[in-house]
């Protein structure tokens, strides 16, 4: 297929939303998917949602059943992004993984003892705002990808707070293993951003796709470590 370039899908969004503030790897092909490695390895967080939903039902877990669906979305807005490649998309990108950082960190509030009311609306808001701060932060010239890495600091943050005020021992088995992941995918990640390993021409050996899929396997990890409390932080009578 011919590069990417005018007359090609999305390339009208592209000129109207203006770049991604990041150029991965791989080629971009002239085609509805024009990175298609980075595109398709999303299809990694359906399989980890629906995981996460076929367990909660088991369970009779509705807060575990939306976490597993906030997974599927964050992998369904990081194929957009990826198949069109514009500051648009990938702002709603990053929207999808607010939502699944927000929701854990909204989990942690509640064990340390913040109020169940009004918190849907609280996470909500949190989601929209994390969002549109984007903009001022992208013509500011300020790395965007940071916000998701203070997420992740807030989680292990508030995970310590919250095991610290009730005394918990023990049980990190999932979340170890879920930060381990999470750091190898980074790794893969930072490999193909700084091009340390980049070869546009072997479309399998993409350091971006490889964090998708990695990424994908941390998300149950997350799910089983937190599923005790998932339902006891959004249940409506408490």
């Amino acid at each position: 297929m011919t590069p990417f370039g005018p007359g090609c899908p999305w390339y009208a969004e592209l000129k109207r939303f203006g770049p991604a503030n990041l150029k991965w790897c791989e080629e971009r092909v002239c085609g509805w998917v024009n990175e298609p490695f980075n595109t398709w390895s999303n299809l990694g967080y359906l399989a980890a949602g629906l995981w996460i939903m076929n367990r909660s039902a088991r369970r009779g877990s509705s807060a575990g059943s939306a976490f597993g669906a906030i997974v599927i979305v964050m992998g369904a807005l990081s194929f957009l992004y990826h198949a069109s490649n514009n500051f648009l998309t990938q702002a709603l990108d990053f929207t999808g993984m607010f939502m699944m950082v927000l929701f854990v960190l909204a989990v942690n509030a509640r064990r340390l003892g913040a109020s169940r009311r009004g918190l849907a609306g609280v996470y909500a808001v949190s989601v929209v705002l994390s969002t549109l701060v984007l903009w001022p932060m992208h013509r500011a010239g300020i790395m965007i990808q940071w916000t998701v890495a203070a997420g992740g600091a807030a989680i292990a943050a508030s995970e310590y707070a919250a095991r610290r005020k009730s005394g918990e021992r023990g049980g990190l088995m999932y979340f170890y293993a879920a930060l381990g992941t999470i750091l190898v995918a980074e790794l893969c990640s930072l490999a193909d951003a700084t091009r340390l390993v980049c070869d546009p021409s072997l479309p399998w050996l993409q350091g971006h796709s490889a964090w998708h899929l990695i990424g994908a396997c941390a998300m149950p990890l997350i799910a089983l470590h937190y599923e005790k409390h998932f339902d006891r932080a959004w249940a409506r009578q408490r």
